[in-house]
């Protein structure tokens, strides 16, 4: 029997070989690829080891924690889901032996209308209007671009009792970025894709200002980003003690050409 059938932790096999999964990460975070994870609580003391072993995750692996989230989702560059019961362990999709892994069942497909309603559910989660108690951990690119210094106000509020939120919710936001979203004849033509995050404020009134991309793609992607959120009706402000007040939001806007 293969001395790797049993392993707990979970290992990608590559032909004749068998990496693990975080060194897979971390090989991939350095060639630029954008990787975020979700996870329901913090690893135990194994996973923390192996991940000291590769320092690049923490500056680049963007995370948020979550204790309400169950689902299991892999999205692959906007194109491909992995939807099932499997966690990231050798028990699930990992290494351990047929006699000894979990029963599990999930799909992978790039059916447009699965892989659009898997992503809009990790951004949901992701952006955390869903749980209050949702932190977002080592991820250094939402955490120091909506710092208060970049915004010319002191008078916005990081944590608020209730969250400002677009007129119909999370799943109307999403709806609005898709029907109004153009994507660029110039990057029709090439491979430009994925995620651009924009930051905003959302003021008293519901008004939106101060936009800025925080996570750019391209110019021209960043500027249609930019142009969609300018497009948005008025928000229901932040309130705080019954009081509308002014607040930093961060909204994901992914490309995906047709």
């Amino acid at each position: 029997m293969d001395r790797h059938s049993h392993i707990k932790d979970l290992y990608v096999e590559l032909g004749n070989d068998k990496k693990p999964f975080l060194a897979l990460i971390a090989q991939l975070i350095r060639k630029g690829v954008e990787v975020r994870l979700i996870h329901a609580k913090e690893p135990g003391q194994a996973f923390r080891e192996d991940f000291d072993k590769y320092p690049v995750l923490y500056d680049r692996l963007e995370r948020v924690l979550c204790p309400r989230v169950h689902f299991k989702i892999i999205v692959l560059d906007c194109q491909m889901v992995y939807i099932g019961s499997a966690n990231l362990t050798g028990a699930g999709i990992g290494m351990k032996a047929d006699t000894t892994r979990n029963f599990e069942a999930g799909i992978i497909t790039d059916n447009p209308e699965l892989v659009e309603a898997a992503i809009n559910q990790f951004d949901e989660v992701w952006i955390g209007n869903m749980c209050k108690k949702s932190k977002k951990g080592n991820t250094a690119l939402i955490q120091s671009a909506v710092d208060t210094d970049s915004i010319e106000n002191s008078n916005i509020f990081g944590v608020v009792e209730e969250m400002p939120s677009f007129p119909g919710g999370m799943a109307a936001l999403m709806k609005y970025i898709k029907d109004n979203l153009r994507y660029p004849e110039i990057c029709r033509e090439g491979t430009a894709m994925g995620r651009v995050n924009v930051v905003f404020i959302v003021n008293e009134d519901g008004s939106l200002s101060d936009v800025k991309v925080i996570r750019s793609i391209s110019p021209e992607l960043d500027k249609e980003a930019i142009r969609v959120v300018k497009s948005m009706p008025k928000w229901n402000p932040a309130k705080q003690n019954g009081k509308a007040v002014k607040m930093k939001y961060v909204v994901p806007v992914n490309f995906r050409p047709e």
